[in-house]
């Protein structure tokens, strides 16, 4: 996993060069947190040019930063293209169980032939997945009704990492997906009392970011197998404020001090691209609080607590296989990895698919 290393290795910087970064700067003091947020830039991309990085330093911030160009980069010029036709003309065992794995209604599915790569498989047999699920070449046309993000793709200094957190990732994005379809008092539920939060980072500054008018809550997501997902409430109660009201951010880890403090950096980081103005479809705080209430949970009243913790699992052997065999066991049969980094790139770059687990929904 890049960004969990106090050094900034050779590699990545040659990847970075590569991958056309041709500027990181820090974005840190732009807000009041005071937490490092970097962001590397390249102007050439084809999905977007602007990468964060966060961390509780600036050296995992910066390898951060580059590491999510070189994912980016390594995406949006992979291409393979092993068959072309409709989802139901596909073999019986290279096809996902249903169209709905890829597609946002059943209709697309079958509507024209599609570009489809057979992907090495980590469970089951090799999976066909669609070429343009995989890319992210933005500029390509894309058929109409396809599913196509970011989601469950890594970069790692080799391919376990690299598969490793590509596979927490498409975790939880699916456990934060049931997340914002629980009601609001389910969520609630879900809040995890402070005598439950592991000693880490993130739980040891609580106390000084409520002395700078933060309010932060961690809550427990539901996920599919028995591994700690966060997701972290950050949220801005100083008067006039032009920062965003509310960040949240959600993480999947084998550990859960390492998810808590996961969290709250993505929470930290989705802050610091917000008033950046580093998107140019991200501009109006007074969206990012509209986006952010789509699942936030309220805080609870004085005095009232939950039961809610996090799973702590004793992972045995080798991590991935550990993870892969949780999903199987769950019933998630279909487990496939996509390698994206071309020969020379020197960082491994991985895609992976689980059908059957959500997306996050966006909108």
């Amino acid at each position: 996993m890049i960004g969990a290393s106090s050094v900034i290795s050779l590699e990545l910087l040659v990847a970075a060069q590569q991958a056309n970064v041709t500027r990181i700067g820090a974005v840190t003091s732009l807000d009041r947190l005071e937490i490092p947020v970097w962001q590397a830039i390249r102007p050439d991309s084809r999905a977007v040019s602007v990468h964060s990085g966060k961390g509780f330093t600036d050296e995992i911030a910066i390898s951060g930063a580059i590491g999510e160009a070189v994912e980016s980069y390594a995406a949006e010029t992979w291409w393979q293209a092993d068959v072309r036709c409709r989802w139901d003309e596909l073999t019986l065992a290279a096809r996902s169980p249903r169209p709905s794995d890829w597609w946002q209604t059943p209709l697309d599915a079958n509507s024209s032939p599609i570009d489809w790569a057979i992907v090495e498989p980590l469970a089951g047999a090799p999976l066909a997945v669609p070429s343009d699920a995989i890319s992210n070449d933005f500029t390509r046309t894309r058929c109409e009704g396809l599913v196509a993000s970011s989601a469950g793709q890594a970069a790692g200094m080799n391919q376990g990492s690299a598969r490793l957190a590509g596979l927490l990732e498409v975790i939880e994005r699916d456990a934060y997906r049931r997340w914002q379809d629980m009601g609001t008092a389910a969520r609630c539920a879900t809040m995890l009392p402070r005598t439950q939060l592991p000693d880490c980072q993130a739980s040891r500054i609580i106390a000084d970011l409520s002395a700078r008018q933060f309010s932060i809550a961690f809550h427990t997501l539901p996920s599919v197998v028995d591994v700690p997902v966060a997701a972290c409430t950050l949220r801005d109660i100083r008067p006039g404020s032009d920062a965003p009201r509310v960040a949240i951010g959600s993480a999947a880890r084998l550990d859960p001090a390492a998810a808590i403090d996961a969290a709250f950096l993505e929470a930290v980081q989705i802050r610091a691209t917000w008033i950046s103005g580093s998107r140019d479809d991200l501009t109006d705080p007074g969206d990012a609080d509209a986006a952010s209430a789509q699942g936030v949970a309220l805080p609870l009243p004085p005095g009232i607590t939950t039961s809610a913790k996090l799973p702590a699992p004793t992972v045995g052997g080798d991590p991935l296989a550990w993870l892969v065999a949780r999903l199987v066991g769950a019933r998630f049969v279909r487990i496939a990895a996509a390698r994206l980094d071309a020969p020379g790139l020197g960082v491994s770059v991985e895609k992976l698919f689980v059908p059957g687990l959500m997306p996050m929904r966006l909108a």
